[in-house]
């Protein structure tokens, strides 16, 4: 699950050293050959720890991100063969041992991309929200944020004052007082609407958050997903929104085009067949609507640790997202 471009760290951080030596050493993994940082971000950071031919990955997430570690667990319970295994975890400290699931779907499908592993992991994907759906294990007890549609616009409307006065590069993503009455008019517009979006036995799931190619593992024809730190409960198809955005960006596609139809439609095929009476086309397309508001609270819970300036670098995602919202109705 690594990814080139990382640089080389003399060591973990002290505490969280003597909290993950034990569980090395019972591998006989200790003393480690190399340690590698992956990821350094506001909240969270990931260390690659090889022995050998054995790797495995460390991480330690912010507090307000905890919620990725009780879901791991249960989502290797429930899916075991689409979840890398988590080795040992710490809830209080937000620390997380996993085993290595195999290079990302980002470094071995890349050039030239290769479709077919797409469908697979998507279908599968799809498959996993289907079966918690209606899990005995409410989503919402391992402490994932509530992202459902009808509560989008009490969720979002603290943010629109922030928005406005974050400063931002390219015009058409800035938010400004002009835009206040028109995106005020269609949050209050959004409960009929929302209620639409769930016909049928169709019911609020799992959310990854952040489903692109750098968080798909992928070894012998098999995918496992991992990073789970963006994931909510929500309106299914809200995981799509970067999927078709990673898609554009490695076949050279753009919004609309007809060669993103078959990842589409690799996607709703299990949708389909569990709810044959509801036009899943149609509300597949309908659903969009809801995608930068669900995105944008996910960067919004992302980004709560002010204490470290890079935070403010992100923030421009905020009023982006009110913007392209409000696109979507042009």
């Amino acid at each position: 699950m690594s990814e080139s471009g990382t640089t080389e760290a003399p060591a973990l951080p002290a505490e969280l050293d003597d909290w993950v030596q034990p569980y090395l050493r019972k591998l006989n993994c200790y003393p480690l050959d190399a340690i590698e940082i992956l990821t350094d971000r506001p909240w969270s950071h990931v260390w690659k720890l090889t022995k050998g031919n054995r790797v495995l990955y460390c991480k330690s997430v912010a507090p307000f991100m905890k919620a990725e570690l009780a879901l791991t667990a249960q989502l290797f319970q429930s899916h075991p063969d689409l979840v890398p295994e988590p080795v040992a975890m710490n809830s209080s400290k937000g620390w997380l041992l996993v085993d290595d699931a195999g290079p990302t779907m980002r470094t071995v499908l890349g050039d030239p991309p290769q479709p077919e592993p797409w469908f697979r992991i998507l279908a599968d994907y799809a498959r996993m929200q289907i079966d918690w759906m209606e899990h005995s294990i409410p989503l919402r007890s391992l402490g994932l944020p509530d992202r459902t549609m009808q509560r989008l616009p009490e969720l979002v409307q603290p943010l629109i004052d922030q928005a406005i006065t974050i400063e931002v590069e390219d015009e058409k993503d800035r938010l400004t007082a002009d835009h206040l009455p028109r995106l005020q008019a269609l949050l209050d517009e959004w409960p009929a609407f929302a209620d639409s979006l769930y016909p049928g036995d169709l019911s609020d799931t799992l959310n990854h958050g952040d489903l692109h190619d750098g968080n798909i593992a992928w070894f012998e024809e098999h995918g496992r997903i991992f990073d789970w730190g963006d994931a909510s409960v929500s309106h299914p198809f809200m995981s799509m929104r970067t999927v078709l955005a990673t898609l554009e960006r490695r076949f050279g596609l753009k919004d609309g085009d007809a060669g993103l139809y078959p990842y589409i439609q690799a996607y709703l095929a299990p949708w389909k067949a569990q709810l044959p009476d509801v036009d899943i086309d149609d509300l597949f397309e309908r659903s969009r609507k809801a995608w930068p508001l669900v995105s944008l609270l996910s960067w919004h819970h992302a980004l709560q640790n002010r204490d470290d300036a890079r935070s403010q670098t992100y923030d421009y995602a905020i009023p982006a997202l009110f913007r392209e919202f409000m696109a979507g109705y042009e």
